[in-house]
């Protein structure tokens, strides 16, 4: 690589604020592999400092040397490994005393950094799906490279779903879709919207209880009709290192729910 491309690279994302750091990697960056200088400052300018940078247990400026493929709307939007750890707890701590196989479940796989994650348990068998050609691929062969026991899937959400009939009340559906911002302190909205992706579990569940992990809260609109019929377990979030032009639902803090059985006559209509 040259230096020529790093200097720019780097000079790229040093010098503008978090929001245009990620509208670049999701824009003209998006489908482009990173070098590990621009991990690590994409690391420093979302995070605040580059080590909060981390997937799979590898930290940024480690990536390029242990091959994994990274694109830019992946660093953009993955979930980092100190989240994680605190999602993986949160999970355990709500199915603790479940028997036989658990099912996970990744709708939005991206990194499928909390896939990965959760797979590393006992008696789970996990997929995910990303409909992405360019993620699934890089997605792929880092899981392969890295051994993950993630089914990994290149397929609409709605798809997967349709090939995974219900396993037991505690498996667990991660919905991290793409968002949509809108100004600073504007509502965040995922597409597609959380209650219509939740509705689609419900109804691939015929509405048995389920585990959800999502980025999204229930502070808008869309998000409590989503969420309704569902208890919080734990919030997890990273500490005030984080700049404050951080936009919300970055996939800095994860919330997870223990979904109760469904309305039928509102799932019917």
């Amino acid at each position: 690589m040259s230096d020529s491309r790093t200097s720019a690279a780097t000079a790229t994302t040093s010098d503008i604020s978090p929001r245009q750091v990620r509208s670049h990697l999701l824009g003209a960056g998006r489908g482009r592999r990173l070098i590990a200088p621009e991990l690590v400052e994409v690391g420093r300018a979302l995070y605040g400092e580059p080590g909060l940078l981390s997937l799979y247990g590898v930290p940024a400026e480690r990536m390029e040397a242990r091959w994994l493929h990274v694109l830019g709307c992946t660093a953009a939007e993955c979930t980092i490994d100190p989240v994680c750890a605190g999602v993986v707890a949160a999970v355990a701590d709500l199915v603790a005393g479940c028997r036989g196989p658990r099912r996970v479940v990744d709708l939005f796989a991206g990194s499928a950094n909390i896939a990965y994650h959760l797979s590393q348990g006992p008696n789970v068998v996990c997929h995910a799906s990303d409909v992405d050609p360019r993620v699934y691929r890089a997605t792929r062969h880092n899981l392969g490279l890295l051994g993950a026991p993630v089914h990994l899937h290149n397929a609409d959400y709605r798809d997967l779903l349709g090939m995974l009939p219900p396993w037991g009340q505690n498996d667990v559906y991660i919905v991290d879709p793409p968002w949509r911002y809108g100004r600073p302190g504007s509502e965040t909205m995922s597409a597609p919207s959380l209650q219509t992706i939740v509705d689609n579990i419900r109804r691939s569940r015929g509405g048995m209880p389920f585990v959800l992990v999502t980025t999204q809260d229930a502070v808008g609109k869309d998000a409590r009709r989503g969420l309704a019929a569902a208890n919080l377990a734990r919030s997890v979030s990273l500490p005030s290192t984080m700049p404050s032009t951080t936009p919300r639902g970055h996939g800095v803090q994860l919330h997870v729910y223990a979904c109760q059985a469904a309305v039928q006559e509102r799932l019917a209509g």
